[in-house]
C-alpha cells in the first residue's frame, strides 16, 4: 500500500474509532483547553482504597516522569487493571494535530507486544489511562539484577521491534522507547508500554536516563519518524551487550561490539545507532528480519553444547567512523536480511511490505532545490553565545547563497525573509517560500568547544534526507563556519571545487578575536525588533573592532544597527550614525559586496536614491548573483523615477532565476505599484504556480485581484492565504474587500488584526480609521487617524521628497476635517508627482471632502487618464455624493478592457 493511501485509510480509521479512542480524544481535547494541572495534584488522592470513578485503588506498582501506576479494581467489570494517574508539567502538548491524532490511534493498537488501553478519564486531581494489569518487571528492573543471556537479549528486542513496528504501520510514533517502558511479563511475553502517549500529554522535558536512547534528531528537535524509534531499540541493544549506553562527547556516536557468536549483531547495532537517519536501517521491519536470521542462528543444534561463556558476547567497544558501508560485516548482514526480510516485514505490519530489503538508501533530492536555512536550537550558552549561533547561521545562509551563480538548481531563501516571515520550521518554510529543503539543527555549548548538529529535512515530506556534525574550539568561530558551510553543501550534494571554495571564504579574515564579536553582532540584529538588541550589537561590533580597528564588516555591522535604530524611532541622529560607520567601512574596504549594499540602504533611506544606486550597482559588479541587490537595486531606480531601468533589473533577476517565485513577486509589486495591473496579474500567478503552498503569494494575488475589483476572486485567494497562515498583510487585504464592498463593519475587525499582528504601519491605521468613519465610530476613526498621521510626520520629516506620503497625509486630514492642512498636504504631493494616478485619486478625495465638486472632478478624471483603477474610483466613500453628477457617472462607468479570469 502507498504511504498517502495508507495515511488516507488511518484517517478513515480514526474516524469510526471505538469508545476507547473517542474517550481519549475527548479528554486530550479538554485538557487542552484546560489550565495546567500541578504535578503533585494526585498525591493525596492516591492512597489503598481510595475510590476514582468506578475505579478502588489497591497498591502502587510503579512511576516515572509520565505518571503513577497503581494496581485497581475496576467494580462495574470485576477485574483488575492497572490505574496510571498522568502527571502534568504544563498544559498537555495534545492541541499538535499529530500528536493528538497518534494518541488517538494508540488507544486501537491491538497486538501482543503492546500493552493494552482499555480506557481514558479525569478526576478532579488530573487525567489517568486504565490499561492492561500485567505481572512481572520493566527491562531496566531485569537489567539491575544482572546481564542477559546472548538468546535472550535478541528475543526481547524482536519482540519489542514486532510491537513497535505494528505501531508505525498504523501510524504511531513511541519516541520514548527505552528499558523502562520494556515489560517483562512472568510468562516471558514482552510487552511495549507508553506507545505514543506521553508526548501527547506533553512529557517532552527529558529526565535522567531517558537521553541515553533519544536518537540525535529528538535531541536536536528536527521532526521524527520511524527511524527515531530504530535509534532508541539500537542504543537499547547496545545496553544488552555491552552492559552499558552507548556514549560518545555527550552525543549519541556509532559504537562496534564484537560479539564473537553473532558478529553481524555488532554490525546492526551499529548501523541502528548511526546520527545520520539516512543511515540506519529503514524500519524496524528491516531491523526484525535481521533479528530473525540472528535468532535461528543462535538456537541451531550444533550450538547447543557451546560453553555459557560463549552464549554471552566478549565486550570491547572502540571509537569508529561513521562510513561503513564497505565493510564485510556489513555486506554479510545484507545477505542475511535478504533471505528473510519479506517474510519478516509482512509478519511485521502492512507498512512495512512496500519497502524492499536491503540497505537504507538515501531519498533523493529535488531538482530544484529551494532551501530555507531556519534558527538553530539554543542548548546551553549564555545570551551572546544565543546571538553567535544566530549570526552563524545567518553567515552561513550568505555563504550558500554564494554559490548559487555557480549551481543553477541552488536556489537559497534570503536570512532577512526568513526572520521577517519568523519561520521557524520546515513546514512554514514551505508555506512561506515554497521551499523544497530546509536546513535546521541545534548549537551545543561546553566551556571550551562549541558544537553544531545539523539536519536536511524535506519540507514536502518533513522526513530527515541527511545530517552532520562539526565541533570546533569556543574561540574558532571561522573554522566552525567553514566546516559548518562544507558540511551543509555535502548534504545538499554540493561539490566546493576550486572556484566555489573561492566564492564562498573570499572574505579577508580579520584580527584574531573580532570574528566571534562579529557573529555575535550579527546575531543581535537578527532581533532589530527591539531598541536593547541593536544596542547590544553595536556594543559587541565595538568590541570586535577594538581588535581590529581596520574590520570593515565590522564597520558596516554598525552601521546596519544605527539604520535599524533609525527605522524603529525615526530619529535623524541614528541615520547619521549609520551614515559615518558605512562611509568608514568603505573606505577601509570598498571591495566586499555586503559593504556596499549597507551603504546602499543607508543612501536609501536618506532619499539620496542617486547614492544609493551607484552603491547598489558596486554591489552587483562585487557579487553578480546577488538577489538583494538586484532587488535594492530596482527599488532605487523606481523611487529615483527612472522607472524603466527599475523594470528593467527586474526583469534581469528573473532571467538569472527563472525559477525564484521572489523575482517574479518583485516584478508584480512594481506593475502594482504603478497601477499596471494586467501586466502583474499573470506575475502573482506564476508565483502560486512555482509554490503553491506560499501564503505570501497568495496574499499579493488576492490583493491584486481586488484592485481589479474581482472581489469574490479576491477573497477566495485570501482565505487560502489565512488558511495556511494567519498574517497582517492578507488580513489588511480581506479589509479591503469588505471595504471596497460597503461592507465597514467587516472591514473593521479585519484590520485591527492586522494591527494586532503587528501591522502597525501608516497604510493601516488609516485603512482601520476609513473603515471606522464610515462605521460610524467617529471617536475610533478620529483616535486611529491621529496614530497614522504621527506615523506619516515621522516619515516625512526624513525624506519629504516623496509624494506618496504627503497624500496620505493629506485625506487623513481632510477626514478630520483639517482643509487648510489637507490642501496644503495634497498640494505639496501635486507638486512632486503631478502625474501620478494615486496622488490625483487622493486629491479627488480632499477635495470632495471640502465640497469642491469641479476640482473633484477633474481630478477624478485626471487620475483615470493616469491609469487608477475606476473600480477604487467608483467605490470610495468619499466620493459617493460625486454620485449624483451624470458627469461622475460617465467616467467611472466607462467600460474597461476585460480582464480574465484565470483559472
Amino acid at each position: 500500500m502507498a504511504r498517502q493511501e495508507q495515511r488516507d485509510e488511518i484517517r478513515g480509521a480514526a474516524a469510526a474509532a471505538p469508545p476507547v479512542a473517542r474517550s481519549l480524544s475527548a479528554l486530550l481535547k479538554e485538557l487542552a483547553r484546560a489550565p495546567a494541572v500541578r504535578p503533585g495534584s494526585w498525591e493525596g488522592a492516591l492512597r489503598p482504597g481510595a475510590a476514582i470513578g468506578r475505579f478502588e485503588l489497591v497498591r502502587e506498582i510503579g512511576r516515572g516522569g509520565f505518571g503513577i501506576v497503581w494496581e485497581a479494581r475496576d467494580t462495574e467489570l470485576g477485574r483488575s487493571v492497572a490505574f496510571k494517574a498522568v502527571r502534568l508539567e504544563t498544559r498537555v502538548a495534545a492541541r499538535e494535530e499529530r500528536l493528538l491524532r497518534e494518541a488517538e490511534l494508540a488507544a486501537r493498537l491491538s497486538h501482543p507486544n503492546i500493552v493494552t488501553l482499555h480506557d481514558a478519564g479525569r478526576s478532579e486531581h488530573g487525567p489517568y489511562l486504565i490499561l492492561e494489569l500485567l505481572r512481572g518487571e520493566t527491562l531496566a528492573e531485569r537489567l539491575q539484577a544482572g546481564e542477559l543471556p546472548l538468546r535472550e537479549a535478541v528475543r526481547i528486542a524482536a519482540e519489542v521491534a514486532k510491537g513497535v513496528a505494528h505501531a508505525h504501520g498504523q501510524g504511531v510514533i513511541h519516541r520514548d522507547l527505552k528499558p523502562a517502558n520494556v515489560f517483562l511479563c512472568e510468562d516471558g511475553q514482552v510487552k511495549v508500554l507508553d506507545l505514543g502517549l506521553a508526548h501527547a500529554f506533553g512529557q517532552r522535558k527529558v529526565d535522567g536516563g531517558t537521553v541515553e536512547y533519544m536518537a540525535p534528531e529528538q535531541r536536536r528537535g528536527a521532526p521524527e519518524d520511524e527511524r527515531t524509534d530504530v535509534f532508541a531499540l539500537g542504543a537499547i541493544l547496545h545496553r544488552l551487550l555491552a552492559g552499558s549506553p552507548a556514549r560518545g562527547e555527550g552525543r549519541a556516536r556509532v559504537a562496534a561490539l564484537e560479539v564473537p557468536d553473532a558478529p553481524a549483531l555488532g554490525e546492526l547495532v551499529g548501523r541502528m545507532l548511526e546520527v545520520d537517519p539516512v543511515k540506519r536501517p529503514r524500519d524496524l521491519g528491516e531491523v526484525l528480519g535481521a533479528l530473525t536470521v540472528l535468532q535461528r542462528d543462535l538456537e541451531r543444534p550444533e550450538r547447543a553444547d557451546a560453553p555459557a561463556a560463549r552464549a554471552r558476547p566478549r565486550r570491547r567497544l572502540a571509537r569508529v567512523r561513521r562510513r561503513r558501508a564497505g565493510r564485510a560485516g556489513a555486506l554479510v548482514l545484507a545477505s542475511a536480511i535478504a533471505a528473510v526480510a519479506v517474510v519478516a516485514a509482512v509478519a511485521a505490519s502492512p507498512a512495512v511490505r512496500e519497502h524492499l530489503p536491503g540497505f537504507a538508501r538515501r531519498p533523493a533530492l529535488p531538482d530544484e532545490k529551494l532551501v530555507a536555512v531556519l534558527p538553530f536550537r539554543q542548548v546551553g550558552g549564555s545570551r551572546s553565545d544565543e546571538a553567535f549561533s544566530a549570526g552563524l547561521v545567518e553567515l552561513v545562509t550568505n555563504k550558500l547563497r554564494q554559490l548559487e551563480q555557480l549551481r543553477s538548481s541552488l536556489r537559497v531563501v534570503s536570512p532577512s525573509d526568513v526572520l521577517k516571515e519568523k519561520v521557524a520550521s520546515a513546514k512554514e518554510a514551505r508555506s512561506a517560500f515554497g521551499a523544497t529543503l530546509a536546513v535546521t539543527g541545534s548549537v551545543h555549548w561546553d566551556r571550551d568547544r562549541v558544537a553544531v548538529a545539523a539536519d536536511l529535512v524535506d519540507a514536502r515530506t518533513l522526513l530527515v534526507v541527511a545530517a552532520r556534525d562539526v565541533e570546533a574550539p569556543r574561540a574558532d568561530a571561522a573554522a566552525l563556519q567553514r566546516a559548518l558551510v562544507e558540511r551543509v553543501a555535502e548534504m545538499l550534494e554540493i561539490e566546493l571545487g576550486p572556484e566555489a571554495g573561492r566564492s564562498a571564504f573570499a572574505d579577508p579574515p580579520p584580527a584574531p578575536g573580532a570574528y566571534e564579536f562579529y557573529l555575535e553582532g550579527r546575531g543581535y540584529l537578527q532581533r532589530y525588533d527591539r531598541a536593547e538588541n541593536l544596542d547590544s550589537a553595536v556594543a559587541v561590533f565595538d568590541q570586535a573592532l577594538a581588535r581590529d580597528p581596520a574590520y570593515a564588516l565590522a564597520h558596516a555591522g554598525k552601521a546596519e544597527a544605527f539604520l535599524r535604530r533609525y527605522d524603529l524611532t525615526k530619529d535623524a541622529r541614528f541615520l547619521e550614525q549609520a551614515r559615518a560607520s558605512g562611509r568608514r567601512a568603505i573606505e577601509l574596504d570598498e571591495r566586499l559586496a555586503p559593504v556596499q549594499l549597507t551603504m546602499g540602504l543607508v543612501h536609501a533611506a536618506s532619499g539620496d536614491h542617486a547614492s544609493a544606486i551607484r552603491s547598489f550597482e558596486r554591489a552587483l559588479e562585487l557579487e553578480p548573483a546577488s538577489a538583494d541587490a538586484y532587488r535594492e537595486l530596482a527599488r532605487a531606480y523606481d523611487a529615483a523615477g527612472r522607472t524603466q531601468e527599475a523594470e528593467a533589473t527586474y526583469r534581469r533577476a528573473i532571467q538569472l532565476r527563472p525559477s525564484s517565485w521572489a523575482a517574479y513577486k518583485d516584478l508584480g509589486v512594481f506593475y502594482n505599484r504603478h497601477e499596471r495591473l494586467t501586466e502583474a496579474l499573470p506575475l502573482f500567478q506564476r508565483v502560486v504556480q512555482l509554490t503553491p503552498d506560499n501564503y505570501a503569494g497568495y496574499a499579493n494575488l488576492g490583493g491584486l485581484y481586488l484592485r481589479l475589483g474581482l472581489h469574490d476572486e479576491a477573497a477566495a485567494a485570501l482565505e487560502r492565504s489565512l488558511s495556511l497562515r494567519p498574517t497582517a498583510q492578507a488580513h489588511a487585504n480581506l479589509g479591503a474587500v469588505y471595504f471596497y464592498e460597503g461592507r465597514f463593519r467587516d472591514a473593521v475587525p479585519a484590520y485591527r488584526e492586522a494591527v494586532r499582528l503587528g501591522r502597525s504601519d501608516a497604510r493601516v491605521w488609516g485603512a482601520l480609521a476609513d473603515s471606522e468613519r464610515w462605521s460610524g465610530l467617529a471617536e475610533d476613526a478620529a483616535r486611529d487617524y491621529r496614530q497614522a498621521i504621527a506615523l506619516l510626520e515621522k516619515e516625512l520629516a526624513v525624506d519629504p521628497r516623496s509624494a506618496e506620503p504627503w497624500s496620505r497625509l493629506a485625506i487623513h486630514e481632510a477626514a478630520l476635517g483639517e482643509r487648510d492642512k489637507a490642501a496644503a498636504s495634497i498640494g505639496k504631493a501635486l507638486r512632486l508627482a503631478p502625474g501620478d494616478g494615486l496622488v490625483l485619486f487622493r486629491s479627488a478625495l480632499v477635495k470632495a471632502d471640502a465640497g469642491d465638486t469641479e476640482r473633484a472632478l477633474d481630478a477624478v478624471r485626471a487620475a483615470l487618464e493616469a491609469g487608477y483603477p475606476r473600480e477604487f474610483i467608483r467605490n470610495a466613500p468619499p466620493l459617493a455624493l460625486l454620485g449624483r453628477d451624470p458627469r461622475f457617472r460617465a467616467l467611472v462607468d466607462r467600460k474597461e478592457p476585460a480582464v480574465s479570469n484565470p483559472k
